[in-house]
């Protein structure tokens, strides 16, 4: 990266060279926050420049020679040192050799992996010299690819981090064939086969379209699903899936192949489910992904899970609470021991409020230790273990139980378990509760309240659960509203309604939604925040838990003392023209 950084960026080259002008750059930059392109690709596509400006630009940005192939002749030599099938790519001319040294001509100058496989096929150095993909796709007797590689843009651009974006070809299959024919049930033939096309740079090319876009817009999730004439690829931006791209049916296999190389999975295995995770490196940020693929009637279908530490607020105050809240939670987790216990569906932000509670007590007094299924994020200062279900050999399993009497052994003060899901793992929890430690962790539920009766069906002693017990909160993410295109509207009747809102003072209330907006993409909404229900455990609702107090009263009690619930909150949010009553009308329903 440090490389690219020293390097002119091509914008500079291109206007030195005559090609473009300020304006022209500047209308570029523009463009390319819009398009998430790079930047020669933007001006290429525009017509301000030709593919033979763009490679003399990235020749003089990597200070190699530029050649026109029309004007060449290739050595026998070089020619036979090449395997054909590589020639095939299109990617590469072999030029000549001249001691122990062979120079090709490429047109992407940061295609790494092409050059070391070369030099390994081969056994000579590599020194390349730069032309353009038509004239190389020309010289080899090649149909035109879908679009000339701008891979090579190196500084990317002014608007890039550098040259770790993926080229965005029009059609990055369209040159290569995907289908493969065997009259062998042998797996491990297809599974080569499989491997030899996710290794075939157009595919390459195409899966790091689709991350890279993804981790450009901050969505939480790419879906790869294989369809009875096609793929479709969606993405989950705040909540909500869109699709974003159809690709041919044929390209399938391959794509889901490439995902599991890059998540260390097994490609030969297609009809059970896998769980892999990779990570990739973007200027000085890494993201992680947790992958998970599944076996589907049309094929299979994947989904990643994106996990960009920066996108993580562990701020509490930036969570969404509102300031009666963030009281009581501040306080109940500054406790010196109990347990405190999370609730929400999958994707509520159960993970990120609990790391924001760490990340609040986190300091070198104080030894915490997590164990997760998986690890989502690592944070420095807390010792976090990966919990792993071994289905070959269940005895070398790692589970929350096994991991939470381990834990104990290390002389914690606060402790996170990812989740209690069953008795054993409770019962330790609650007893670590009662024996000086501070304990998170999350449980399925769909309220507070609902909370206790989760943790009594684990067979766990009602007096127990009352003396350990600090805070129970359950949680919901509300979209936002965009900002740029806030405005007040009237609700309907039916909004009321379905929102339950029959008061005369939410007639009264100034509603507002989004318009609609190039910054939030028409739909009104940028952003999420987090509603929440807690309910303090004190003693009087102590005492409730350990007489076995029905949950209808104890919940009662809990509105008579103040609980905030998710209704409540997500009105509060409605008033101060945060989110939106339909918001309201969805989150109930849940």
């Amino acid at each position: 990266m440090s490389e690219f950084l020293r390097k002119k960026k091509i914008g500079q080259i291109l206007i030195e060279m005559g090609v473009i002008d300020d304006q022209k750059l500047e209308w570029a930059l523009q463009k390319q926050q819009e398009t998430n392109q790079l930047l020669g690709q933007t001006l290429l596509g525009a017509g301000y420049i030709t593919e033979d400006d763009l490679g003399i630009a990235l020749a003089k940005q990597f200070d190699v020679p530029y050649i026109d192939l029309k004007d060449v002749t290739v050595s026998d030599e070089a020619k036979r040192s090449v395997p054909a099938n590589l020639l095939q790519t299109g990617e590469f001319v072999p030029l000549e050799i001249v001691d122990k040294t062979l120079t090709i001509a490429i047109s992407d100058p940061t295609n790494y992996e092409l050059i070391d496989r070369l030099s390994t096929v081969t056994g000579y150095e590599i020194k390349y010299v730069l032309s353009t993909q038509s004239q190389i796709r020309a010289f080899l007797g090649l149909a035109p690819a879908g679009g000339p590689s701008q891979a090579g843009e190196g500084g990317g651009g002014e608007g890039g981090e550098g040259g770790e974006g993926a080229p965005q070809n029009d059609d990055p299959v369209s040159d290569v064939n995907l289908e493969f024919e065997s009259d062998s049930e042998d797996d491990g033939g297809k599974a080569d086969i499989l491997k030899q096309q996710a290794d075939q740079k157009p595919i390459i090319l195409l899966v790091n379209k689709i991350i890279l876009n993804a981790v450009n817009l901050r969505v939480s999730d790419i879906h790869i699903e294989s369809w009875e004439t096609k793929v479709l690829v969606r993405y989950r931006l705040d909540g909500i899936l869109t699709e974003q791209m159809t690709i041919a049916k044929k390209a399938g296999p391959a794509i889901i192949s490439r995902i599991k190389i890059m998540s260390d999975l097994n490609i030969a295995e297609r009809s059970v489910p896998q769980d892999g995770a990779f990570s990739i490196k973007l200027g000085k940020k890494t993201v992680d992904f947790r992958v998970s693929i599944i076996p589907c009637a049309e094929g299979e279908c994947a989904c990643l899970r994106i996990l960009a530490k920066e996108n993580l607020k562990l701020d509490l105050k930036a969570l969404g609470f509102s300031d009666i809240e963030y009281d009581r939670f501040n306080r109940a987790i500054r406790r010196p021991y109990g347990i405190i216990l999370v609730s929400g569906p999958t994707g509520s932000g159960k993970t990120t409020t609990l790391y924001a509670a760490l990340q609040s007590l986190n300091d070198s007094e104080t030894k915490i230790i997590t164990a997760e299924d998986p690890v989502e994020y690592k944070l420095a200062g807390l010792n976090q273990i990966n919990v792993k279900i071994n289905k070959t050999d269940p005895d070398r399993s790692l589970t929350f139980g096994k991991a939470l009497k381990a834990m104990l052994r290390h002389d914690p003060d606060i402790i996170l378990l990812g989740e209690i899901r069953e008795h054993e793992t409770a019962d330790i929890a609650i007893k670590a509760a009662l024996t000086g430690h501070l304990v998170f962790s999350t449980v399925h539920a769909n309220n507070a309240i609902d909370v206790i009766g989760r943790m009594a069906d684990m067979d766990i002693d009602r007096y127990l659960l009352a003396a350990a017990f600090i805070e129970v909160i359950a949680q919901r993410l509300v979209k936002t509203i965009c900002k740029n295109c806030i405005e007040e509207y009237t609700p309907t009747e039916d909004d009321f309604k379905f929102a339950d809102l029959h008061e005369p003072e939410h007639r009264e209330i100034k509603y507002y939604k989004g318009a609609g907006c190039k910054a939030c993409g028409g739909k009104g909404y940028k952003g999420r925040a987090a509603v929440y229900e807690i309910l303090d455990i004190d003693d009087e609702i102590r005492a409730m838990i350990a007489t076995n107090t029905s949950l209808y009263d104890i919940k009662k009690v809990g509105l008579e003392k103040g609980m905030t619930t998710i209704h409540g909150s997500t009105l509060a949010k409605i008033k101060k023209g945060e989110t939106t009553i339909q918001e309201l009308i969805r989150v109930n329903a849940a």
